[in-house]
């Protein structure tokens, strides 16, 4: 009886054992113990029942091809991962199996930096030279062109002339108007007059400018410079007189035919001689620079660029009433007739 016992026993192990197997190996999980075919052979030889033998045989072909097949599954399990089901039938195999066949624990590995002799001395890998070229620093922005500018805007001109000899708008008012062969305009008394006077017929309605001119003072006691000329008893004038060798000036308005002084008399500091002719050559009567310049209530005259003026405040100082318009002329005088004469060189006005 106990033999018979023994031979069920064994069958029942090893078919227990045979079905592991092929469950282990057809779910990829690996089997935590190996089934050595001596254990298989040994205990086949242990069975003593003559009916048994056969199954005991077959059983152990049966091990015989697991054994096979669970090496194959191992081969795999390194890279398939176990499924969640098989893992729990796994670990409940394993539990079961660890009182008798518990497999020893692998050894922990250690990181160890590798060397370069590790790899080999050829790469197959892509490789690129980089060149740098070193490059010039950039240079800083210029800094911005500012235009210059000027403080005021420049005047616009009215008039300007130098040659006088188709020049029909200057109209005489008394006196004598001649062309020298230089195109420069010669104002002259007349024979039987002590003086003359002319003005721009265009600038009687002209306000607020500078009247310039280059003048050749030629005879006589004194010439003007006309400005708001109105009519022949009512404008503005720079008057330059010759005082016994010097020259003075004055701002005076001539106003309905009386005499307004408006500044103080100044002394210039050019000498001349009178009379003196044309033909003397170069001296303090050739090519003087003079102007007058009006706006508002106030004017300025100047004489070889030495001026005078009614603006500000000091004795001899009078503002104009109004403030007028009018045009440009000019005007020369002497005590003895067909003396006086003032040769106009050139004459320029621009607005203020």
């Amino acid at each position: 009886m106990k033999g018979v016992f023994r031979s069920i026993a064994a069958v029942l192990g090893f078919s227990v054992m045979a079905a592991c197997v092929i469950y282990f190996a057809e779910t990829g999980t690996l089997f935590n113990f190996p089934l050595s075919p001596s254990l298989l052979s040994a205990n086949v030889d242990s069975v003593t029942s003559p009916d048994a033998a056969p199954q005991a045989a077959s059983i152990a072909a049966a091990a015989q091809d697991s054994g096979s097949i669970g090496t194959a599954a191992s081969s795999t399990s390194a890279s398939v991962p176990p499924s969640p089901s098989s893992s729990t039938s796994s670990n409940a195999l394993d539990s079961s199996a660890s009182a008798s066949t518990s497999p020893a624990p692998a050894p922990e590995s250690t990181l160890e930096p590798t060397s370069a002799s590790d790899y080999p001395s050829t790469s197959t890998e892509a490789t690129a030279t980089i060149i740098v070229s070193p490059t010039a620093p950039t240079p800083p922005p210029a800094p911005p062109q500012i235009a210059a500018t000027q403080n005021e805007p420049s005047a616009a001109p009215l008039y300007h002339q130098t040659d006088f000899s188709n020049d029909a708008d200057w109209r005489i008012i008394w006196g004598a108007k001649n062309i020298t062969q230089s195109g420069a305009m010669d104002l002259a008394a007349k024979s039987d007059s002590t003086g003359g006077s002319l003005y721009l017929a265009p600038s009687i309605g002209w306000s607020n400018y500078t009247f310039s001119a280059t003048v050749d003072w030629v005879a006589g006691g004194s010439f003007e410079l006309l400005a708001n000329y109105r009519d022949a008893s009512n404008y503005m004038f720079c008057n330059f007189k010759n005082d016994d060798g010097g020259v003075t000036m004055q701002v005076e308005d001539y106003e309905n035919g009386v005499n307004i002084a408006l500044s103080p008399i100044v002394s210039v500091s050019v000498p001349i001689s009178a009379p003196i002719p044309v033909s003397a050559g170069a001296d303090a009567t050739h090519d003087i620079p003079v102007s007058i310049s009006v706006g508002g209530l106030y004017a300025t005259c100047s004489f070889n660029n030495q001026i005078v003026t009614n603006s500000g405040v000091g004795q001899g100082r009078t503002a104009l009433a109004a403030p007028l318009t009018g045009g440009i002329g000019f005007s020369v005088n002497d005590r003895a007739p067909g003396t006086a004469s003032v040769i106009v060189k050139s004459v320029d006005v621009v607005q203020k």
